[in-house]
């Protein structure tokens, strides 16, 4: 995306200039099927199609702090490191929350992990908001760096195994996109007489996970949000 010149800046050292962080405020606003109304300007919190025609809201509250994007919203890496990080954001502007989605319910991990991060954030319907924040919070910038090292420091100090070893995340048929390794069984079983302990998501759970990963000096796995667990919990400047 961009042309050359654009992707030729991504993989090069030069400088680069990330977008600022901004709290929006919004008064007599509505949250519609995922979707923030207010006075003509609408917002997408999830990635799904916003309502055709009026709806009958019957909640109503204060204030709300809305965290979620429509990326956050399908694949588990965002919405655990991207929303998690934006929620330590919100909580300094009300109470925090996020549209209510169904796709999470076959998130194994994600309400675990929140749990762990003491960063649980009620669903909301639709509802009717006197106040609202809205965040814009994609750019890499020292305040957002900061808020992602604090994420990961609430889950620092959890049991675990080991520490300085390698690790290999199998990734399966797991995921909003499937990427299958052919020979992804031969592959674990070989680097497992290498040293290398073996992480299988979709039959562990949260603590199992963190516990085989956490200090890790080295994971390998499949790119997706099933590397997330590593970004989470392997140690600094680990590869």
């Amino acid at each position: 995306m961009g042309g050359r010149e654009a992707q030729m800046a991504r993989i090069t050292e030069g400088s680069v200039t990330h977008a600022a962080t901004r709290a929006l405020h919004f008064r007599n606003a509505r949250l519609l099927g995922g979707s923030f109304y207010s006075r003509g300007s609408r917002s997408q919190l999830l990635m799904q199609r916003p309502p055709r025609g009026p709806r009958f809201v019957e909640e109503k509250i204060e204030s709300a702090a809305l965290v979620g994007t429509p990326i956050g919203s399908i694949f588990f890496g965002h919405y655990l490191m991207d929303d998690s990080a934006t929620t330590l954001l919100a909580q300094e502007f009300g109470p925090v929350y996020r549209a209510r989605n169904k796709l999470m319910e076959s998130w194994t991990h994600a309400n675990s992990y929140r749990r762990l991060m003491d960063l649980e954030v009620p669903e909301l319907p639709d509802t009717y908001l006197s106040e609202a924040w809205l965040f814009e919070d994609l750019g890499m910038n020292a305040h957002r760096r900061q808020r992602m090292k604090q994420v990961r420091a609430r889950l620092a100090g959890l049991p675990a195994d080991q520490s300085g070893h390698r690790v290999f995340i199998i990734r399966g048929s797991f995921g909003q996109n499937l990427r299958i390794l052919e020979n992804e069984a031969a592959l674990a079983e070989a680097l497992s007489q290498r040293g290398f302990t073996i992480v299988n998501p979709m039959q562990e759970s949260t603590a199992e996970i963190i516990r085989k990963i956490a200090g890790a000096s080295l994971v390998v796995s499949v790119e997706g949000s099933a590397l997330t667990h590593a970004y989470l919990t392997m140690q600094e400047g680990a590869r």
